[in-house]
């Protein structure tokens, strides 16, 4: 394995590819026709500023992590073949923010604390199924993206899109004593166990939840809020309270 930084890469048909293991960190990418192909796996892209390229960043490998990177004015700032993580990334200005293609593949894409932008589509996922061939979904997860144009999404019907916010739980006693190893559960509007998921508060009585708000599939909103949360403890009474995130970003809740 190998890492670059440091440099400038312009006027390319392509300007680097990455292999298994590779980490490209702290460059400059500009004015390519595809800027960077990344076909291995467990591989790092970290705080780049990837601007005016055709193509920014092309996703064919697993376990790509691309973080604190900068995308502007590009065509196609990333182009996700296959699954990868995204985190507090910045786009702006782009034709397509994050476009997801049809392939044969079934990918998981989290983007976490991003930031968008003035671009023409923050997320344009294109999946189809070709006559004859497998159904591969495409979930994109986007968490806590406050800056997020929901009519600049488009979701074709083999793609869904996720929306979730923190949900912060403190819990304590009559005493207002924190309750370490409560246990918190989030259901949704369907009385479905959100995430198929248990909490467990920490020594000061808090946990954080993840809250899948809405989904976004074949272009059409599915809404999952009001939630109700429950808290539970050994020796205690059960408590539980609703909480609507419609049109939120954040919940907090006191039980």
């Amino acid at each position: 394995n190998w890492t670059i930084s440091r440099s400038t890469i312009s006027n390319n048909t392509i300007g680097v590819v990455l292999k298994d293991e590779n980490n490209f960190i702290n460059n400059s990418l500009d004015h390519n026709f595809l800027a960077m192909r990344v076909d291995g796996s467990l591989t790092k892209v970290q705080d780049n500023n990837v601007s005016f390229n055709t193509e920014g960043i092309n996703v064919s490998g697993i376990v790509v992590n691309v973080d604190y990177n900068y995308f502007l004015n590009n065509t196609k700032a990333i182009v996700a073949f296959f699954g990868m993580n995204i985190t507090s990334a910045n786009f702006v200005n782009n034709t397509y923010a994050l476009f997801v293609p049809a392939t044969e593949s079934t990918r998981d894409i989290l983007v976490t604390n991003s930031t968008f932008s003035k671009n023409q589509w923050d997320v344009y996922a294109n999946t189809t199924n070709p006559t004859g061939l497998p159904i591969y979904r495409v979930n994109i997860n986007l968490t806590n993206i406050t800056s997020i144009t929901y009519s600049k999404i488009h979701t074709a019907r083999l793609s869904t899109v996720y929306i979730f916010w923190h949900v912060d739980v403190n819990v304590t006693d009559q005493n207002a004593t924190p309750l370490n190893a409560s246990e918190v559960k989030l259901y949704n509007s369907l009385g479905n166990l959100d995430g198929n998921k248990n909490y467990t508060t920490d020594a000061t009585g808090f946990v954080r939840l993840l809250a899948n708000e809405k989904y976004i599939n074949n272009d059409v909103f599915y809404y999952l809020t009001p939630f109700k949360v429950e808290v539970s403890k050994k020796n205690y009474s059960y408590n539980s309270t609703s909480l609507n995130l419609l049109n939120q970003t954040y919940g907090i809740i006191n039980l």
